[in-house]
């Protein structure tokens, strides 16, 4: 847009070109140029004009720049995070292979990788119950083991020092021995038969 004022601010002329700055005039520049007019008077031209493209578009640049730096802060966030979890898993399963199996794993949010983690967690509390089943088992067993075993030890060393001098006292020795030995052999295949329920040739041959 360009006004002409006069030495007493008096608008000598105007034009505004619409088709080139329409109506917004939040970016235009204003310039002020003094003149000197033909009959030797003097005045002013006001020149109002938009900046230069880049000038126009400078403030712009913040948003999409602002934009940027948060995808990358996000990307780097959640590549950490995946690689934090991975390394939980990690260590979790070198503890695993030890035998070390008292310990938790963290579990963070509701993602993809916190239900593998969950996942992961309750395959070791699993774990974790069945080797105490089977070292109460195997407990139960020994001393259910033991116990027959005493029992022919120590009426086989009756015998051989002379307590059962009589015929009756050595047929009933001899007949606990024999039960003892039934009840010992049956403790044994079912230690055997649950033993050969991990194995494959049991499966096979179910």
């Amino acid at each position: 847009e360009v006004r002409v004022f006069d030495e007493d601010a008096n608008l000598l002329f105007c034009r505004t070109p619409e088709l080139l700055f329409g109506n917004d005039s939040r970016y235009h520049i204003t310039e002020t140029i003094p003149v000197t007019f033909a009959n030797g008077g003097a005045g002013l031209v006001v020149v109002t004009r938009p900046p230069s493209p880049f000038s126009q578009n400078e403030d712009r640049w913040y948003v999409p720049l602002t934009g940027l730096v948060f995808v990358c802060g996000m990307i780097i966030f959640i590549v950490q995070s995946i690689n934090r979890s991975i390394s939980n898993l990690e260590k979790a399963t070198r503890r695993i292979a030890e035998g070390d199996l008292d310990f938790q794993l963290p579990i963070r949010g509701n993602d993809k990788l916190a239900s593998l983690t969950r996942s992961f967690d309750s395959m070791r509390e699993h774990l974790k119950e069945e080797y105490a089943r089977r070292s109460r088992f195997i407990m139960g067993i020994s001393h259910d083991l033991k116990t027959p075993l005493s029992s022919i030890s120590g009426y086989a060393n009756a015998i051989g020092e002379g307590y059962a001098d009589t015929p009756d006292k050595l047929d009933r020795y001899v007949g606990i021995i024999e039960d003892k030995t039934k009840l010992l052999e049956s403790r044994i295949s079912m230690l055997i038969d649950y033993v050969r329920r991990d194995t494959t040739e049991w499966k096979l041959r179910l």
